[in-house]
Order: C-alpha cells, then structure tokens, then sequence
C-alpha cells in the first residue's frame, strides 16, 4: 500500500508539472489549485518517509536532544554542588 501511495504522489507531482509547463500563464485562483496539488504529494512523501522512527535524521536529533539534556543536567548538578 506503502509503495501504491508513492507511485500515485510521484505521478501527481509529474502531472502537476507538466500542467506548469503547458500552461505557464495561470491566474490567481489556478496557481492556488496547483500550489495545493503540488504541495499535498511532496508532504506525502515526507511524511513516509519520516514515518519510520529509526531512520538516521530522527535518531540524529534524538541524540542531540539527549545532549542537550545531559548538558544542562551536568550544570545544574555543579551549579548545586558549588552553592554547598
């Protein structure tokens, strides 16, 4: 189904540009319709993407979160420490 999702969003993506090209002047209200049919396949494919919560851009910012919050649980245990 996975696969199915990705093939269909890249042939809208494809239609939506070749729409871009056959037509290059659009009015207001087009350009609205596409910016949305464009916008919907691209976050679609985001979205599958990141879906999977083991992939190395998620377990990267993990890592920097958990760094973060070492850092400021070292401070806070030497700004304890030195008020003794």
């Amino acid at each position: 189904m996975r696969i199915l999702a990705t093939i269909l969003n890249v042939l809208l993506i494809l239609f939506v540009g070749y729409l871009l090209f056959d037509k290059p002047r659009l009015k207001g209200e087009d350009l609205l319709i596409l910016i949305l049919f464009l916008s919907t396949p691209i976050i679609n494919l985001i979205a599958f993407h990141f879906e999977n919560r083991e992939n190395w851009i998620f377990l990267y910012f993990k890592r920097k979160s958990l760094e973060e919050k070492k850092k400021i649980q070292e401070l806070t245990n030497t700004k304890d420490g030195g008020a003794k």
